[in-house]
């Protein structure tokens, strides 16, 4: 899908920019199933320096993902950075260089990576998301409910008289 011709970047002599643009199948993320909204693009520069080759680039789209707060579906913008090194037909003992065998290198599994990092922990439609209500499920952003605005958890029930003023005037 985003393969790269690293023959032409060692012919050229110079930096070579490479774009690519592609509709993505959803991927397996952190909270269930992250589905792209239109295609994604990847731009980058391949130079060519002391035997390595240098990757920089971008990935950018559009991701739909779930509101941890109210679980409403929404469009969540992706611009990742991508910077690699490969080095063709030899081993090398750095772990941040990656070693390939023929001029075309495929990026696929490197945007599906990156675009996993980038991912938010916890996605919020807005900062400002009041979410759910616990007894009934009312969405917060959208109106207030009919539920009890302050339940006591009964556990703790018999703290609630600590505060209550004494009304003997016993001390």
């Amino acid at each position: 899908m985003f393969t790269l011709d690293l023959s032409l970047v060692r012919k050229q002599g110079k930096p070579t920019a490479f774009h690519f643009r592609a509709q993505l199948p959803a991927l397996d993320g952190p909270d269930g199933m992250v589905s792209f909204i239109g295609p994604v693009d990847v731009e980058t520069v391949v130079t060519y320096a002391q035997g390595q080759f240098w990757l920089d680039g971008t990935v950018s789209g559009q991701v739909e993902l779930a509101c941890a707060r109210c679980l409403k579906r929404f469009a969540h913008p992706l611009k990742v950075t991508l910077a690699e090194r490969y080095v063709q037909g030899r081993t090398v003992d750095d772990p941040e260089v990656t070693c390939v065998e023929d001029d075309l290198v495929d990026l696929t599994e490197t945007v599906r990576q990156s675009i996993l990092l980038a991912l938010p922990m916890r996605a919020l439609c807005r900062v400002e998301c009041r979410g759910l209500c616990p007894e009934c499920g009312q969405v917060l952003n959208e109106g207030a409910c009919d539920c009890r605005s302050r339940t006591i958890d009964p556990r703790l029930a018999g703290l609630a008289d600590f505060f209550k003023p004494n009304p003997k005037g016993v001390e």
